[in-house]
């Protein structure tokens, strides 16, 4: 074996174990793929939950357009009710530098044909205006109309729970109360990840931070989402080890449950769906967290160059091999191990004993192991061999070479064999 060309992926945690024995193969969000030997994603399906919201109390007036009491050169006076005038600001413009007088008589030998804002005119004798250079000044804007309007403080077209139909002239409900609100739930983890390795990972600190800003942006008090936060961070924690979608559904039922009776100040129960929805976000976001650390571990691409007598036989089944000994007479022996069990192999043959062959695997070879400290998974494109000789075979799992061992990377001495306990072991060695 010369060397083999695919892509590597490594982490501190196993991620491409299958499902063991009678355990199901498609998950909340997931589904194992034997050819990958990876978890992959799926489709997660929306869940409903009832939301009992208290209804907003209906406007009794309609909507006011506000009249400003406040315009350009303008302010209305409470005290006086009348407008009274204020300083026009001031605006910066670009115009033309102020002409000089033109010089008088015309220029004298070595004297110059223009100045600015002037040019000597030698057909008509006399100096003719020319462009002046331009220059920013700050002018006084002009002065409006006084405003003919009593201003008015408007009132809004759009409240809490009501809406003004310019239509029907009238206000109508925005939200059905009591409605079973559908959400799409965040993918939750993969069987492989244990609460352990949740642990080491969990991000509380950042969670608390966006929970907070959040829900200051959803229309709570700095101290009502800090209350509020301590409710959430526990909840996007449980939801994220949700198992299945039942457990999804059960836990939202449970933390609109801990939402309403949670209530630490007036007008916060109206804002549920907005709770609700901040802890989706933030599910979402933490399972994505704890996959890019555990789960998703970075694709490289991978030349592993092999130069400690890694080999192989074949080409009828690819096997690995081990060399084993040497005899006094020169002729090396090999043991077998496991086959690497793909079926879908291409070998080229290269020409001569200094060439070298190449097998492909469309759709890539997945190895996995443990090369310390990480878990590795390799999944090759192709590999690159060098053909030593034929082979023969001596007993169960024992070869000889037919004729001089042409491997210039045999590490073993002549008349030397190893232990027959240590003629072969898995694959994973050859990682």
């Amino acid at each position: 074996m010369m060397s083999r060309h695919g892509q590597k992926k490594r982490s501190l945690h196993p991620w491409f174990d299958p499902p063991p024995a009678g355990a199901p193969m498609k998950y909340d969000g997931w589904v194992w793929e034997p050819a990958e030997r990876e978890w992959v994603e799926v489709p997660v399906a929306r869940i409903e939950v009832e939301v009992q919201v208290p209804k907003y109390p209906r406007p009794t007036e309609p909507p006011i357009q506000e009249k400003p009491f406040d315009v350009p050169g303008w302010r209305w006076s409470d005290s006086m009710q009348e407008w009274i005038e204020t300083r026009m600001p001031l605006e910066r413009v670009r115009r033309e530098m102020e002409r000089p007088p033109p010089p008088v008589g015309p220029p004298h030998e070595g004297e110059p044909f223009y100045v600015p804002g002037w040019v000597w005119n030698s057909r008509l004798r006399e100096w003719t205006e020319s462009p002046m250079p331009l220059e920013w000044v700050d002018v006084q804007q002009e002065r409006g109309p006084m405003p003919e309007y009593v201003p008015e403080e408007g009132r809004p077209s759009e409240v809490e729970g009501w809406s003004w139909s310019e239509a029907g002239q009238e206000w109508v409900a925005t939200i059905i109360f009591g409605q079973r609100i559908g959400f799409e739930p965040p993918r939750s983890l993969p069987p492989v990840i244990t609460r352990a390795m949740v642990e080491g990972v969990y991000p509380y600190a950042e969670i608390a931070e966006r929970a907070t800003e959040m829900l200051i942006h959803g229309g709570y008090t700095p101290e009502q989402a800090r209350q509020y936060g301590i409710t959430v961070i526990e909840m996007v924690r449980n939801m994220s080890m949700a198992a299945s979608r039942a457990g999804h559904q059960a836990r939202l039922e449970r933390a609109v449950e801990v939402y309403q009776e949670f209530d630490p100040g007036m007008g916060a129960k109206y804002m549920l769906p907005v709770i609700l929805y901040v802890t989706f976000t933030l599910v979402g976001w933490v399972v994505g967290r704890i996959m890019a650390a555990l789960v998703w571990p970075e694709a490289l691409s991978e030349i592993l160059v092999d130069r400690k007598g890694t080999y192989l036989l074949g080409p009828d089944e690819w096997l690995y091999s081990k060399n084993i000994g040497k005899s006094i007479g020169g002729r090396t022996y090999y043991s077998h191990c496991g086959s690497i069990g793909d079926a879908y192999v291409r070998h080229k043959r290269a020409r001569g004993k200094d060439g070298y062959d190449v097998i492909d695997f469309p759709g890539g070879f997945v190895e996995t192991g443990f090369k310390f400290p990480y878990w590795v998974k390799y999944t090759w494109s192709h590999w690159v061999l060098q053909y030593i000789g034929m082979l023969e075979s001596s007993g169960e799992r024992f070869y000889r070479l037919k004729e001089c061992d042409y491997d210039r990377f045999a590490t073993v001495l002549a008349g030397y064999s190893v232990k027959q306990s240590e003629w072969c072991k898995d694959f994973h060695y050859y990682l």
